[in-house]
């Protein structure tokens, strides 16, 4: 991602630390979201998202949603489409799927996979590149699950709707 590895880190324990161009430790995270919820206003005007934060006993993390924008997020279900679906018992499990999570206007996005999502249109992809781009822009992280080692800024979840409230299609602005 462009915002990684654009200062040299302050944290280097482990080899892969990376800091975001915008991090700055003087920001807590309540700054930071509202930083990102005017950042997305500008971008998306016509988008809604929810941007919430959690502090809890050994970190903080965001959720940051698309709630719902004039275009469609999701794709149809294409039976014709060369997708991998090894991860399912049979091919037909693999179309089901897709369709339940059409259905219920909610998709976890894999930030660090999200540009071979089969599931979002590239609308959506687009708008959540931007988010995932903008939110590690404010982040640092010097991990490694390997050493069971784990220190960032904050953790972050990107998602399209969510459990309880779906995604949803607007109206474009001026009737079109």
């Amino acid at each position: 991602m462009e915002t990684v590895k654009e200062k040299t880190p302050r944290f280097n324990y482990t080899p892969y630390a990376w800091e975001g161009k915008k991090y700055n430790p003087s920001l807590g995270i309540a700054d930071i979201a509202k930083e990102i919820r005017v950042a997305c206003k500008k971008m998306a005007p016509e988008c809604k998202f929810s941007i919430r934060i959690q502090r809890y006993a050994g970190g903080q993390s965001m959720n940051l949603t698309l709630v719902s924008a004039p275009f469609e997020a999701f794709k149809k279900v294409d039976r014709n489409a060369e997708i991998r679906w090894k991860n399912f018992k049979t091919e037909e499990e693999f179309f089901e799927n897709w369709q339940r999570l059409i259905n219920s206007g909610h998709h976890q996005v894999n930030q660090y996979h999200f540009e071979d999502n089969y599931i979002m249109t590239e609308e959506a992809k687009k708008v959540m590149e931007f988010l995932i781009k903008l939110t590690n822009s404010y982040n640092f992280n010097d991990s490694d699950a390997q050493i069971d080692y784990f220190h960032n800024n904050f953790y972050s979840d990107f998602s399209v709707g969510s459990w309880d409230k779906p995604f949803v299609k607007t109206e474009k602005k001026g009737g079109k």
